[in-house]
């Protein structure tokens, strides 16, 4: 089984906005005010509020399939894309990018190496203007089919952690972990 490449280095990405490759997404998952401060070039914002589910029980939940769709179509985004993610901020970067995994082919959707500080490292420009973007339509996966490989209960996790190829990811900050604190203040 041949793995796809899940990264993308900084100097990819920089020839896909100099050519203006209009099949390339760039997102930027930090908090709004550190976007506005200074993106990638062509980088539109997404923060964790804007992609937990509204309508459920449980604060902090993932936004349901229709909401997803909504949401990335809104901002220019569609199931054709080539996504490439970063973020300084790892709370976020960590938990909102893991959402967005489940919501792609592992060849669409990519982690920019280095992220942002790698970016002005190179000395490559940066804007400070929201990104506005044309608005197609957008459409995920089947919701059983992404959520069922993702999600998972106790039994799931022991039985993962004696896999040598299973991988479990825990997308709480670390007070969450700890239970210092929980999402929503409850």
């Amino acid at each position: 089984m041949t793995i796809p490449k899940f990264s993308f280095n900084l100097g990819e990405l920089k020839g896909l906005i100099d050519k203006q490759d209009s099949n390339l997404r760039i997102i930027d998952i930090r908090e709004k005010l550190k976007y506005l401060a200074g993106h990638i070039p062509g980088a539109i914002h997404i923060w964790r509020a804007d992609i937990e589910n509204k309508n459920h029980s449980l604060p902090g939940m993932m936004a349901d399939q229709g909401q997803m769709e909504e949401l990335l179509g809104s901002l220019g985004i569609s199931d054709k894309h080539t996504i490439v993610i970063y973020s300084m901020d790892l709370t976020m970067g960590v938990s909102g990018g893991s959402w967005l995994i489940m919501d792609f082919p592992l060849n669409q959707l990519k982690l920019l190496d280095g992220g942002l500080d790698g970016w002005k490292a190179k000395g490559y420009s940066r804007r400070f203007y929201r990104q506005n973007m044309r608005r197609p339509h957008f459409k995920l996966r089947e919701e059983k089919e992404r959520r069922k490989s993702v999600l998972c209960g106790l039994y799931d996790v022991k039985s993962a952690l004696k896999e040598p190829n299973q991988v479990v990811l825990d997308v709480r900050s670390q007070k969450e972990f700890l239970g210092e604190e929980t999402k929503g203040g409850r």
